[in-house]
């Protein structure tokens, strides 16, 4: 029995796209955490300093706790973009060589690749547009 090239190729393609998926939530819970801090220590609008810091402003950040925030937030959102990335790269790779007839698959492995990287690009799409950092205080 001889294993299929793209049926390992679709397993990898499609752990990328939920390991980036779960990796954009850890990074929102990151984000309202931070967001409780600065809300419960009365610095609500000092929020947007946080969200704009980049790596190189990290070092000049005062408080530990927000630091440890920030590096964990920047983590997983490197981490994300990169298994996005990846999928996305392999989805494309595989539709286009099989519009060119170089990958010997059956025709409708490209559709089913395509349909992966819509969906990959919708779940992304989604976990950003339904983000929300309540203004109600904690109970």
């Amino acid at each position: 029995m001889t294993v299929n090239w793209w049926l390992p190729t679709l397993a990898l393609t499609l752990g990328l796209v939920v390991f980036s998926a779960l990796a954009n939530q850890r990074r929102y819970g990151y984000v309202r955490r931070a967001y409780r801090l600065y809300r419960d220590g009365g610095l609500e609008g000092a929020f947007i300093d946080y969200v704009l810091m980049e790596g190189a402003d990290l070092e000049a950040t005062p408080m530990g706790e927000v630091y440890e925030l920030k590096r964990g937030e920047l983590y997983w959102k490197r981490a994300a973009t990169a298994s996005y990335g990846m999928s996305s790269a392999i989805c494309a790779v595989v539709i286009l060589l099989s519009f060119y007839g170089a990958l010997k698959a059956p025709r409708w492995v490209p559709s089913l690749f395509l349909a992966l990287l819509m969906s990959s690009a919708y779940i992304t799409y989604r976990s950003w547009r339904y983000f929300r950092v309540t203004g109600r205080k904690g109970k």
